[in-house]
């Protein structure tokens, strides 16, 4: 029961942070202007700023030090920003919808950032 309410949480959580990083992507991209991947990555960042906050208060109660979880997070988002911008920039420069590929990388983080979390991070 405990890891449904976890999942449950994580999705809320998740999914009120791609609305966060939705918006931070349109303003960038539609507003301003600013080609694919530069929109993407102050909108990942926006991301994962919410979503730590909100799943390490509710989704996961955890009193791991601060500096000790945003360490763990680090190891993760080190490669997953990266390795998704250029994912997303190689195919919007092949005519991939921008909005198509930012949903599917969304929708890659909050997999993979679930178990990572739950297995890596809050692991007791």
């Amino acid at each position: 029961m405990k890891q449904r309410r976890q999942l449950l949480l994580f999705i809320i959580f998740s999914a009120s942070a791609g609305l966060v990083q939705f918006l931070v992507f349109v303003l960038l991209f539609e507003l301003f202007h600013f080609g694919y991947w530069l929109a993407y990555v102050p909108s990942i960042i926006s991301l994962v700023i919410w979503n730590t906050y909100w799943n390490r208060k509710y989704t996961f109660q955890s009193d791991l030090l601060f500096r000790t979880m945003v360490m763990k997070l680090m190891l993760f988002y080190v490669f997953f920003i990266p390795l998704s911008t250029i994912f997303g920039d190689v195919l919007t420069k092949n005519s991939w919808n921008e909005y198509l590929v930012l949903g599917m990388t969304m929708i890659i983080n909050l997999s993979f950032a679930f178990l990572y979390n739950k297995y890596y991070i809050y692991k007791k």
